[in-house]
């Protein structure tokens, strides 16, 4: 939400900027910033019924794990992660930095197909990698 009230003030100075003057586009514009921004600021999140598993935020876990995973378009690669975050909502995910991409990533747990803890050279049986990365919360 935040990222919508700063494009919106960028752009209302832009437009002070070009037109040398203060228009109603970025009256409006510097309008919508401050309401965005009032609005975030009075977000609450509402508490978790299991709060070992901080589904909004995601539980921060530990693991580097070797993954065959099947990606939207049904193509398969293999991936070497570092797994920082577990999202048991929806079809559970995790988030992890890959070495493939060299970038942060966001993997569904339904699309891995095989994985391996580098750490201990472990085979994980993706039917239990839920309960397997809450036992790594950190």
């Amino acid at each position: 939400m935040l990222g919508i009230a700063a494009i919106a003030i960028v752009l209302g100075l832009r437009f002070f900027e070009v037109i040398g003057t203060v228009t109603a586009g970025g009256w409006i514009l510097a309008i919508i910033a401050v309401a965005v921004i009032r609005s975030a600021a009075s977000y609450e999140p509402t508490p978790d019924s299991n709060p070992s598993q901080e589904v909004g935020e995601g539980m921060a876990v530990r693991a580097h794990l070797k993954l065959a995973y099947r990606d939207a378009d049904g193509v398969l690669t293999d991936r070497e992660v570092v797994v920082s975050k577990y999202f048991s909502d929806g079809d559970g995910y995790i988030e992890a930095f890959c070495k493939l991409r060299k970038d942060s990533r966001t993997f569904r747990i339904d699309r891995i197909k095989e994985a391996v803890d580098l750490d201990t050279g472990e085979v994980l049986p993706v039917s239990r990698m839920r309960s397997w990365l809450r036992k790594r919360k950190v």
